[in-house]
C-alpha cells in the first residue's frame, strides 16, 4: 500500500475524530445533562446524555469491572478487524478504505471520551411519538455508516467463479 494511500486513511480517520469532539464540546459547553433542545418537533432533539456503555447504550448495565473487559475486548477486537481489512481485502479498493476510517475514526473520537470522562458523550435524539432511540453521537454515526458500506461492499461483491 502507497504512503499516500496511507496518509489519506488516516487523516479521514483523524477528521472523523476531530469533528466528533468539537461537537461533543460544543455541547457540553452548552447544555446541561438531561436538558432537551427541541430542533426539529417530534423528530430530533439535542440531549445531553453521558453513556457508560458503547454505542447505543450496550454493556452499560455491566458492573465496572465487566464493563471495562467488554470495552476493551471490543475495541481491540475492532482494531483488529480494521487492520486486517485495510491491508488484507481493501488495499486497492477505496470505498472499503473509505469505510473503515469513518469505522476507525468513530471508535477513536468514543475512546477519547471514555479517557476524559470515563463515559461517552451523547447528544443526537431521533424520535418519533414516544419512541426515542438511544441518544448517539457523531462518533456513533461515523461507525455505522462505515459498517453499512462495508456490509453492503460484502453483499455487492463479486463472487468467484466455480469451475464445472
Amino acid at each position: 500500500m502507497k504512503i499516500r494511500t496511507i496518509i489519506v486513511f488516516l487523516a479521514t480517520a483523524l477528521s472523523i475524530t476531530l469533528l466528533d469532539q468539537i461537537s461533543k464540546q460544543a455541547i457540553l459547553d452548552s447544555v446541561s445533562l438531561g436538558q432537551v433542545i427541541e430542533v426539529i418537533p417530534d423528530f430530533f432533539n439535542l440531549t445531553l446524555a453521558m453513556n457508560p456503555g458503547v454505542a447505543f447504550g450496550l454493556f452499560a448495565g455491566l458492573s465496572d469491572g465487566l464493563r471495562i473487559a467488554a470495552l476493551i475486548g471490543t475495541t481491540s477486537l475492532a482494531l483488529a478487524v480494521v487492520l486486517y481489512l485495510l491491508f488484507v481485502d481493501y488495499r486497492r479498493d477505496p470505498i472499503g478504505r473509505a469505510a473503515l476510517a469513518l469505522v476507525l475514526g468513530g471508535a477513536f473520537g468514543n475512546l477519547v471520551d471514555r479517557f476524559r470522562f470515563g463515559r461517552v458523550v451523547d447528544f443526537l435524539d431521533l424520535y418519533l411519538s414516544d419512541y426515542h432511540w438511544p441518544a448517539f453521537n457523531l462518533a456513533d454515526s461515523a461507525i455505522c455508516i462505515g459498517v453499512v458500506l462495508l456490509v453492503i461492499k460484502g453483499v455487492t461483491a463479486s463472487k468467484p467463479q466455480q469451475m464445472p
